[in-house]
């Protein structure tokens, strides 16, 4: 890694914040290299170089940049996962928890994640170095825990 990755900040805010919107959170990764991709018995993780960490555990899709959408279901199928792995050491254009429990995450090569809510557990989180901490709980409602002041300038 070149200490230039090292070095971005991340253009939203200097506190790595999720910034409210009318139909969500924008999360604090963009501009954000992915450092590392990981895969366990239930869930894909994916850590970027700000220290955000997001957690997938259920069923999401995978766009490619090619535009080839891949199904992935780590706990069903953990090999499904395979396509993801071309994330690493990609940057982060973009990322978004919508208040009805989805999250999408875009990419500067075009790739995407979009997870929807699940019914019955809780589909990803998304974990601030900081204090922040995002869930879709089972049902799509988002739980928040935070560790700032939001009217703070």
């Amino acid at each position: 890694m070149t200490s230039q990755a090292h070095s971005r900040s991340c253009p939203l805010n200097d506190r790595l914040e999720p910034v409210e919107s009318d139909d969500g959170w924008i999360l604090p990764v963009a501009g954000q290299q992915v450092t590392r991709c990981t895969v366990d018995y239930a869930a894909l993780g994916l850590l970027l170089i700000n220290g955000v960490n997001l957690n997938i555990e259920g069923e999401l899709t995978y766009r490619g940049p090619a535009g080839v959408e891949y199904t992935v279901d780590i706990e069903a199928e953990p090999a499904s996962a395979a396509p993801l792995l071309s994330l690493l050491r990609k940057n982060v254009r973009a990322g978004k928890a919508f208040k009805d429990g989805r999250l999408e995450v875009h990419f500067e090569g075009g790739e995407s994640i979009h997870v929807p809510a699940d019914q019955k557990f809780e589909a990803w989180e998304v974990i601030g170095p900081h204090g922040f901490r995002i869930v879709s709980m089972p049902g799509g409602e988002l739980a928040i825990w935070h560790n700032w002041d939001p009217d703070r300038p």
